[in-house]
């Protein structure tokens, strides 16, 4: 697919190649794609990495540090020796929740900063078989992909979203649902009635009722697949603050930090762990025992994730049934979702980028505190987008 993007009303140039040069499209790719891929990739280009099935039960202590893990598998339990541990156990979070604790490592509760969203949506799946793709009705053909987002509005008190994107193995992936959302539609006459009561759907182009007209009429044949899901509450672990880590134990991803799944941000932190931990990887000598990894990777991912975490819970505190954290309510960081809302709405519509509701991402200034040079680029950018779209 290729994208034709509008940020606060500006529209971007189109890139110098055609949407024929099959080698310069975007790609959409399903998370369950995407991790077969990387580890079929890994399986390939790296042979001095084993795969293990089981699951990981406790931490083993080794002095100060952590000596390995104890793995629960088909045929009982194993214990595997290592000089550094990553925690990549996801929701789970099995570091902060008992595995430290039972190797004998206090880990503070307090660590945890913690917020439910209050939120559900429904993710739906169709699988375009050949004949219903040749009618495709979106402008450039099936190939070119599309990708399609009517995000919410906490100033028109609009709390749902709608939203469509192309995947591999001609898949079409939908999703709709919200903050406190109503009932979600289990069909397309229903998902119809749905949009067309969104605030801001009034500026869908045509083909998009004409892509609903398609799916309906081989709605039977296609048989698409509804998956609903409730997001919890959601939480970062401030592992940078805790005192006396096993020096050589990091976590990453979701064990780290529990984003809102609706913002799509969850590999973009899962690479800005994987990018900080190598970059120290690569700075450390080969030897053994390994010099403090922990304090370093947790420190500087801190402050490389801030932004997400702030933004996030900002558009998510625009809503009443949201949760707060403890010590805060629904009108911290507000400021954050004013600044945010006329300057960068963010509604992808096909290869086009219209402005259908006025919110989006937002930028924390708090990651670019100590970065001089940062903040004087963002307040250029910012004054040359207020004077364009002027």
């Amino acid at each position: 697919m290729r994208f034709k993007l509008r940020y606060g009303g500006i529209y971007s140039e189109d890139p110098p190649h055609d949407a024929e040069d099959k080698n310069r499209l975007t790609l959409g790719i399903t998370r369950e794609a995407t991790e077969t891929l990387i580890r079929r990739s890994l399986r390939l280009t790296r042979p001095n990495v084993t795969f293990k099935t089981g699951t990981v039960t406790r931490f083993i202590r080794e002095g100060e540090r952590l000596g390995g893990v104890a793995i629960r598998t088909e045929t009982g339990e194993v214990e595997e020796w290592a000089d550094f541990v990553v925690d990549a156990s996801g929701p789970t979070q099995l570091g902060f929740t008992k595995a430290l604790y039972s190797a004998g490592f206090f880990v503070s509760p307090d660590l945890r900063d913690e917020y439910d969203p209050g939120m559900r949506y429904v993710t739906t799946i169709w699988t375009l078989p050949e004949h219903v793709r040749a009618k495709w009705p979106v402008p450039g053909g099936y190939q070119l992909g599309i990708v399609l987002n009517l995000t919410p509005d906490f100033k028109t008190g609009e709390s749902r979203v709608f939203g469509i994107i192309s995947m591999e193995r001609n898949q079409l992936i939908m999703a709709t649902g919200g903050w406190d959302p109503p009932e979600s539609p289990h069909s397309i006459a229903e998902l119809r009635i749905y949009v067309k009561s969104i605030h801001g759907q009034e500026n869908l182009p045509d083909w998009t009722w004409k892509l609903l007209d398609l799916l309906e009429e081989h709605e039977e044949e296609c048989s698409p697949f509804y998956a609903e899901a409730k997001v919890g509450p959601l939480n970062w672990i401030k592992w940078h603050l805790a005192k006396d880590l096993p020096p050589n134990f990091v976590a990453i991803g979701d064990a780290i930090m529990k984003l809102n799944p609706i913002y799509g941000q969850g590999i973009a932190k899962a690479s800005i762990d994987i990018t900080t931990l190598d970059a120290i990887l690569r700075r450390i000598p080969p030897i053994s025992p390994l010099p403090n990894i922990s304090k370093q990777f947790f420190k500087h991912e801190a402050s490389r994730v801030r932004g997400l975490w702030d933004g996030t819970k900002a558009n998510d505190y625009g809503w009443p049934t949201t949760i707060p954290s403890e010590g805060e309510d629904l009108s911290h960081n507000a400021f954050m979702r004013w600044w945010g809302r006329p300057h960068y709405p963010f509604n992808l519509v096909g290869r086009y980028y219209d402005d259908s509701t006025r919110n989006g991402p937002i930028l924390s200034l708090d990651s670019l505190e100590d970065d001089e040079e940062a903040v004087v680029g963002l307040i250029g950018l910012l004054t040359e987008f207020d004077q364009r779209a002027e």
